[in-house]
């Protein structure tokens, strides 16, 4: 620790006017440039006029904006300097004062009379010290946790305006000039591309890929390219590492070598199971190659996560239909019990393709079928752990999105959620005040962890729920109330099917995204943003919709999802 009688606050304020005198400079800048291109274009001689002059237009309006926006950044960590110089002033003052005391009792004390007195004095003296040392670095502390958004501020716009000084401040981080740990930061992962040239990107494409392919942060036409090299490479050496698999266990064999014949033996079943994990991926990503959108273009396939090894050997994956880069609008399609990526990948995807499939405005919408949480295979449906672990995931999936389209813009973003994986966007909802969602679609919802729409950090009036009278997962209310209900206060749509009978209830549990049914209409209109064209449907009261014909009404809560039938919650 540094002498603290050297410790003052003089320095911030020189901080904090320097960076107002930055921010002013670039206020300037922009205000030359608004008046003299903007003035010379469109209200000068040049009588520029036509698309050109239009695009040309919205590209000054948008670098103005990007101006006005570092203006603001800079003005803010300006603000961060005068925060921490007063939050500091007062401590620093008192332990100033406290330093003077103990040195004049250090001075006087050896000259005392009655020693004992001096010896309790100075010990008094310097327990003070201490305590107000103490107060000092607590008040660093904080002041400290006030930079970090405006760290994340100026970390975005040195992103977008200087590479080289971006790549300085990283460095001095601490972050290595290597792939990001797991855990790192969204948007720290966002600036660490950001500050990479084109040929070191290349690079860690070939040696990194599976490395890349699970970072949120990254663009999504990255995380697919790396992905996908990650799947060849598996595919290229698998054969070789199989058979010096196989060599391991029969040496171990041979030498009557337990541990080794255990290390074999695991390598193996490793190698199976992501045999197995690829061998659904790769099918899934090829029955959508080449496909077109209704007005007979290309649609983008993007591999946005393919990591063999989560959840314990489980996997998780993400496929996205559309370009998640740019489209305007981006679902993601949560799905809920017993999905996992091996065998049931097709399944999510099929779903988020017919969505897809059903935009009123080609290429406007990208479809993501995340399976990346770690969903509840039996009786651990029943609670709510899977949910909480799986917002988690859920809320870096969303700020990984988010960092990666800093420059391209926020899209329309919602959540269109299955059975259990209602449960884990109500809970993230719940919870997050910041996850940027404008619309939640939940589909035969056991419950959202909630007792009502306005619980949730979604926009008044965007919670929306599709639930059959035949569906009776939607009626369970096992964690919180039934989203369909008059008293939770969403707004329901017509989601009724002709299928199933009192025998198969569970069918109508799994109809909401088949083609023809009113359902998938009213979840595509909600996520391109089309809410006049939802078509509505009463809320049910506490003694509507009976999800068995002929039946007593169900006692609830009721633990259906528990018999595990196929794709039921």
């Amino acid at each position: 620790m540094t002498d603290p009688r050297g410790w003052t606050v003089d320095p911030l304020t020189g901080v904090s006017a320097g960076l107002v005198d930055q921010a002013e400079a670039v206020r300037s800048i922009r205000d030359a440039l608004a008046g003299d291109v903007g003035g010379r274009l469109w209200g000068g001689p040049s009588g520029w006029l036509g698309a050109a002059a239009r695009a040309g237009e919205a590209s000054l309006e948008g670098i103005l904006g990007e101006l006005a926006t570092i203006a603001a950044g800079v003005l803010s960590l300006a603000d961060c300097a005068d925060a921490t110089r007063v939050q500091l002033a007062g401590p620093l003052e008192a332990m100033h004062a406290d330093l003077q005391v103990a040195e004049a009792v250090a001075r006087t004390a050896p000259f005392e009379p009655t020693g004992i007195a001096a010896m309790l004095l100075e010990a008094a003296v310097g327990r003070r010290v201490e305590v107000s040392i103490g107060a000092v670095l607590a008040a660093d502390a904080r002041a400290a946790l006030g930079f970090e958004d405006a760290v994340v501020s100026a970390h975005i716009l040195l992103r977008q305006w200087n590479t080289a000084a971006l790549r300085e401040l990283l460095t001095a981080e601490g972050l290595p000039p290597g792939v990001p740990p797991p855990g790192t930061p969204p948007e720290t992962v966002a600036d660490w591309w950001a500050s990479r040239t084109m040929a070191e990107r290349d690079q860690l494409l070939v040696t990194s890929p599976a490395e890349l392919g699970c970072l949120d942060g990254l663009p999504a036409g990255a995380r697919d390219l790396a992905n996908r090299l990650a799947l060849a490479q598996f595919r290229t050496s698998y054969a070789e590492s199989r058979r010096a698999a196989v060599e391991s266990v029969r040496a171990a064999l041979a030498a009557g070598d337990a541990k080794g014949l255990r290390a074999g033996l695991q390598a193996l079943d490793d190698l199976g199971r992501r045999a197995r994990f690829v061998a659904t991926i790769e099918p899934t990503l090829n029955a959508y190659a080449g496909r077109t959108d209704a007005a007979g273009r290309p649609v983008i396939v993007q591999l946005l996560l393919a990591d063999p090894d989560a959840f314990g050997g489980h996997g998780s994956a993400a496929v996205v239909f559309g370009d998640l880069d740019t489209a305007a609008n981006v679902a993601y399609v949560v799905p809920g019990f017993r999905q996992r990526v091996v065998p049931e990948l097709g399944n999510t995807a099929l779903d988020a393709w017919r969505l897809h499939e059903a935009d009123a405005g080609p290429g406007r919408l990208a479809t993501v079928a995340w399976l990346g949480y770690d969903v509840p295979m039996g009786v651990d449906v029943a609670f709510a752990g899977h949910a909480v672990a799986g917002a988690a995931r859920l809320r870096g999936a969303l700020r990984g999105l988010r960092a990666s389209r800093r420059s391209a813009g926020e899209p329309h973003l919602s959540l269109v959620a299955h059975s259990y994986g209602s449960t884990v966007a109500g809970v993230l909802l719940r919870e997050d005040a910041h996850a940027g969602v404008d619309d939640l679609v939940v589909l035969g919802s056991p419950g959202l962890g909630v007792q009502h729409a306005a619980d949730l950090h979604v926009p008044p009036g965007h919670v929306w729920v599709g639930a059959a009278s035949g569906d009776p997962v939607g009626r369970l209310a096992q964690f919180g109330a039934d989203p369909a209900s008059e008293r939770f206060g969403a707004q329901r749509f017509v989601a009724e099917t002709a299928r199933g009978d009192l025998w198969h209830p569970f069918e109508q549990h799994s109809h909401y995204f088949e083609v023809g049914e009113p359902s998938l209409a009213n979840i595509a209109a909600v996520v391109t943003g089309r809410p006049g064209d939802v078509q509505g449907a009463a809320a049910r009261g506490p003694a509507t919709d009976n999800p068995l014909p002929g039946w007593p009404p169900l006692p609830l809560p009721l633990p259906f999802p528990l018999l595990g039938v196929g794709r039921a919650a």
